[in-house]
């Protein structure tokens, strides 16, 4: 019996974590050419006041990433599908304090046509040495604007933070 329990302790993860997650979903707003998409957007205003809605037609959630973080500074990159061949490109730097709250720093990110073209016409870039924080509960939101072939793609990258989870 002690053999059962001492793998089970080996192999099961834990349930409890004192690492922080910093979380990013990814939404993409298409908006065809010659037409305008609402500023703000009123379907990421409801996510940023931690409203419960529908995305509507035009609006599309690309994907969700966790990142793992502890007490020191921590560099990340990510990489997503965006619209038809385009992709989406972020890094930064991560440091959680005593309270919980992630401090992004040296935060990039890009929309680009290809992974291998990173200016390509229709690319945006976002860069923001100075940062932003990310409190548990809260929501902080960066975008970026791309041209494709179904028109002007607005990308929403939300950050969202939680302290001590499951990891």
């Amino acid at each position: 019996m002690r053999w059962v329990i001492l793998l089970a302790c080996i192999f099961v993860p834990k349930l409890f974590a004192a690492d922080n997650l910093l979380i990013m979903d990814v939404f993409a707003r298409v908006t065809p050419a010659g037409q305008t998409a609402p500023d703000p957007d009123p379907f990421i205003e409801s996510i940023l006041r931690g409203e419960n809605s529908s995305a509507p037609e035009d609006v599309s959630q690309l994907g969700r990433k966790w990142f793992q973080i502890n007490s020191t500074g921590q560099d990340f990159k990510a990489d997503l599908n965006g619209i038809g061949s385009q992709r989406i490109a972020v890094s930064f730097t991560v440091s959680v304090s005593s309270d919980g709250d992630c401090a992004v720093t040296n935060f990039q990110a890009l929309a680009s046509a290809t992974n291998k073209q990173a200016f390509a016409p229709g690319s945006s870039q976002v860069s923001s040495a100075g940062g932003f924080t990310v409190s548990p509960g809260k929501r902080v939101t960066q975008s970026l604007t791309a041209v494709s072939d179904a028109g002007h793609v607005t990308y929403y990258l939300i950050f969202s933070a939680a302290k001590g989870v499951a990891g």
